[in-house]
């Protein structure tokens, strides 16, 4: 590749380091505006416990499904894989199609053990308290291999620990609770560990602090002062409790008085919330939902694999697919439907998805492997022996896989988005090196000029070359992507980046390349693929100025307009009067806001910049019923000019050294939600998030009138209304918020369904 896809970069502005993201409490909380609620909720912290089905070691038991990443559970064992800034910079690099870090590797472990010490070598680990939701596993293309219905669990206990001595965890509030049951007659001086590869461990104020790395730092796990009691004739007595550090490192208790003719319990509590998220290389990339406002969430992680020493996060590490439905109406680990995990033996990455009204759901990426689980009914079921090869999945209702197949060339291609027409077609978009990339009879353009966008159709009810229905290149001479898709009526509506100066245009309200040293400009275009040839490109248009673009979000409306949002460094980027002046300063960038009525004779109806006086983007945009454009994402501007805000000032939050490279480069960062009326002024407009760096990912109008939007924070103080979880656990957590008051009508439910960004 000699130029590494924008869209990787677009797409991790705001890496989701957290598995699984939260839902709302559905309760409000008075706003600065009387006539606003916000529902707001931050990351789930409920865990559950899922049986391994023997992934990467026989040893290995049970593993951990919460709201974040992955513990492993082995029969004398408990394994926390760690962070390292090492791995971060690495995975970050690896997304971004940059040049990792030259500094030594760090000589931190992968992981530390809790190893139980004399534990009874026929100790049972079993589940309890079983949850309705369940795992999907669809690794490698050996279906005797792939597990299904996996069941999770609310509790897990390792019977007969010690003689007489159960051990039962439970996850919730970001801590890891593990009761130890001491029956009549045990010797609870049995019960002993130690943790394999910590550099120190110390008694302080009767806590246990546990580190990895130099003498100094901060200790890395918590061991909470324990408490332990005697339940007699239904009265519970406490029992005098601390901890023991023994010469050869061992670890116990030291009981007071007791009566060891009845059961005791000891429940210490370890804290290791800091580590949600990073037990692997974990990122979420989009969410849609449902008419039930249930959430779906897609990504990439390597969490599911155990940790191995010196672990890193480049490209030779097994990444997988991961998709997650959550029901937000339950609380708790309840919360959790499905998690399905598909993958081959390379790199695979989904960062699309969308979900059609039956419940199925769709998500599109690209990858590496070989060996995908490609389904009987594929397209393609065989990897092209190229760099990098599109992927397409659709899942049930209970997350399991319908469809899956490869889609590309000899060469590289990512699919970048995917919009849901009516079921079973599914709409997606990316951008392809291929000359022999797939394209149909009825294609707009069936030969590659350059590095060209696509637009394929699939119809998953059809099997083989059958079912892929449409697929068009789009582009010039020079490196064109596609990164944004919606459907409405048949007609298909996509955005990208245009490097091209000779990019086929139709009824342009802007017909020349504008600039740019990189990226170029935005182009929006719309196609018919029920017509024929050069007659199915509607409209399309360059939209930019002298320096680069990149587009968010797309949307069309019901009354002949498409919206197109995104970020500009241009200040003489195309605007008209409703427009502010451009915000940013040398080197800094805008968000941008278009209407294009794309119905003949086409016009710019507005576009406007939004933003201040730093850098701001937009990720994405919806629209109501009656016009109304909502949209989402992020600034760094303390200027931004708000309107009846549910957070009125700038709270800033720099991200650091590891993080994504759009935060690093964009410095402090804020979440933006605004709303404009059909004119285009913002008749809404708020910043929301703390004191670390803050961003939206998504935003969708749902079925009860509230306005949701989902991103990523590493702020400690996002603000939160009535949540299940108020707390930052992890560097970066996901955050869902409802906002009540925005919309008088419901979302346009004719193209919700259909924008998936």
């Amino acid at each position: 590749m000699s130029k590494r896809s924008l869209s990787t970069k677009v797409l991790t502005v705001f890496l989701l380091a957290a598995l699984l993201a939260a839902c709302s409490s559905q309760a409000s909380i008075a706003s600065p505006s009387a006539s606003l609620q916000l529902d707001a909720t931050t990351r789930t912290q409920a865990t559950a416990f899922v049986p391994d089905p023997g992934l990467a070691d026989a040893a290995i038991l049970f593993r951990t499904l919460g709201a974040a990443g992955t513990l492993f559970f082995g029969r004398h064992e408990v394994v926390f894989p760690l962070p390292s800034q090492t791995q971060s910079s690495a995975w970050f690099s690896r997304l971004l199609g940059t040049s990792p870090s030259d500094s030594a590797p760090s000589a931190q472990p992968a992981a530390v053990r809790l190893q139980f010490v004399g534990a009874d070598p026929d100790t049972r680990v079993v589940g309890q308290e079983q949850l309705p939701g369940i795992v999907n596993y669809f690794l490698g293309n050996d279906p005797d291999k792939w597990k299904t219905n996996v069941p999770t669990f609310g509790r897990l206990a390792y019977e007969e620990l010690y003689p007489g001595i159960d051990l039962v965890y439970n996850g919730g509030d970001g801590v890891l609770k593990g009761t130890y049951l001491v029956a009549p007659g045990a010797n609870p001086g049995n019960i002993l560990w130690r943790y394999e590869g910590a550099s120190r461990v110390e008694l302080s104020k009767d806590e246990l602090l546990i580190g990895v790395g130099e003498a100094g730092q901060e200790p890395l796990f918590v061991e909470r002062r324990p408490v332990a009691w005697q339940t007699v004739a239904g009265k519970r007595t406490p029992v005098k409790v601390q901890y023991v550090v023994h010469d050869d490192g061992s670890i116990g208790f030291a009981l007071g008085r007791y009566d060891a003719a009845q059961p005791l319990v000891i429940d210490p509590t370890l804290e290791y919330g800091t580590y949600w998220g990073f037990s692997g290389c974990d990122g979420a990339y989009h969410i849609a939902l449902d008419s039930n406002n249930n959430v779906y969430i897609t990504g990439t992680t390597n969490s599911q694999g155990y940790p191995q020493a010196n672990a890193n996060c480049d490209q030779t590490q097994y990444f997988d697919v991961f998709i997650t439905k959550l029901d937000p109406s339950k609380t708790g680990a309840n919360q959790h439907v499905y998690t399905t995990y598909i993958g081959g033996s390379s790199y695979d990455i989904a960062i699309g998805i969308g979900v059609d009204a039956a419940g199925n759901a769709y998500a599109a990426g690209f990858t590496e492997s070989n060996n995908l689980p490609t389904t009987p009914n594929a397209y393609q079921q065989n990897f092209k022996d190229g760099m990098v090869d599109g992927m397409v999945i659709q899942l049930n209702t209970t997350g399991a896989v319908q469809y899956l197949s490869y889609l590309g060339g000899t060469n590289f291609e990512e699919l970048m988005q995917v919009a849901v027409g009516n079921s079973p077609l599914v709409y997606v978009v990316g951008f392809t090196d291929s000359s022999d990339f797939p394209t149909t009879a009825n294609a707009y353009a069936s030969t590659l000029q350059g590095r060209d966008a696509f637009v394929s159709v699939l119809d998953t009810s059809k099997s083989g070359a059958a079912s892929l229905v449409y697929s068009t290149f789009y582009g010039g001479s020079g490196y064109d992507e596609g990164y944004a898709i919606a459907v409405a009526n048949g007609i298909i509506y996509f955005a990208g980046t245009a490097n091209s100066t000779n990019l086929p245009l139709k009824n342009a309200v802007q017909t020349t390349f504008g600039g740019g040293s990189g990226y170029g400009d935005v182009f929006a275009a719309q196609l018919d693929p029920s017509l024929s040839g050069t007659n199915q490109l509607l409209f399309a248009t360059y939209l930019g100025g002298s320096n680069d673009e990149i587009p968010g979000g797309v949307v069309p409306s019901g009354t002949g307009y498409m919206y197109v949002t995104g970020v500009t460094s241009s200040s003489n980027f195309p605007t008209t009067s409703v427009s502010p002046a451009f915000g940013g300063g040398a080197g800094d960038e805008d968000a941008f806001l278009a209407k294009l009525d794309v119905a003949a004779p086409t016009s710019l109806f507005y576009s406007r910049f939004v933003g201040g006086n730093h850098k701001d983007g937009l990720r994405d945009v919806v629209i109501d019923s009656q016009d109304n454009a909502y949209v989402a994402g992020y600034t760094g501007s303390d200027n931004f000019q708000t309107v009846n805000p549910l957070q009125a000032i700038f709270k800033g939050g720099a991200a650091i050294s590891g993080d994504s490279g759009w935060l690093t480069s964009r410095g402090e960062s804020d979440v933006m939600i605004a709303k404009f009326d059909p004119a285009g002024t913002m008749i809404f407009g708020t910043y929301l998030g703390g004191t670390g760096a803050d961003g939206a990912m998504g935003i969708r109008l749902g079925t009860d009138g509230k306005v949701y939007v989902a991103g990523s924070t590493r702020s400690t103080d996002f603000s939160t209304a009535n949540a299940y979880q108020t707390s930052n656990a992890g560097t970066y957590d996901a955050f869902i918020v409802g906002i009540g008051g925005l919309t008088s009508a419901p979302a346009n439910w004719l193209y919700l369904p259909l924008i998936l960004r």
